[in-house]
């Protein structure tokens, strides 16, 4: 999720309160992915691997194109002049490679770290960057 907020306050021409007239735009998601991976280095306490798979992701953006906000010199209040972006709702699917390392501090458990990369279908370009704790069972 992200989310963006342009602050705009102005005194009401009635109560002479300070009034917020922002705008909050916000974009979330939600995907699903499936991978097949390699591991290139496995030790008893080192594993460097290798994945490739394929995302579908849902994407919902109340994010503006362009906004602006004048005062009415008549009236007192504001007037917003807002573009949205033709496509709020998207629905995408992409490729993607993973590099992920694990360090085992023990038999059960292990940290690391993940770096990844999304191409999708609308030409845009997502990367990712974790740290992990995972456990073995």
């Amino acid at each position: 999720m992200h989310h963006n907020e342009t602050n705009f306050f102005y005194r009401d021409p009635v109560t002479t309160g300070l009034t917020d007239g922002s705008i909050r735009q916000t974009v979330a998601g939600m995907q699903a992915s499936g991978h097949i991976g390699y591991s290139v280095v496995r030790t008893q306490r080192h594993e460097l691997l290798a994945r490739l798979g394929a995302v579908a992701r849902y994407q919902y953006s109340s994010q503006l194109k362009s906004a602006g906000i004048t005062l009415s010199s008549t009236s007192g209040y504001p007037i917003y002049n807002l573009t949205n972006f033709p496509k709020y709702k998207t629905f995408t699917v992409a490729a993607s490679i993973q590099f992920v390392y694990n360090y085992a501090i023990s038999n059960e458990w292990a940290i690391g770290g993940m770096a990844a990369l999304q191409q999708d279908s609308k030409n845009a370009q997502v990367t990712d960057a974790r740290l992990t704790v995972s456990r073995r069972f």
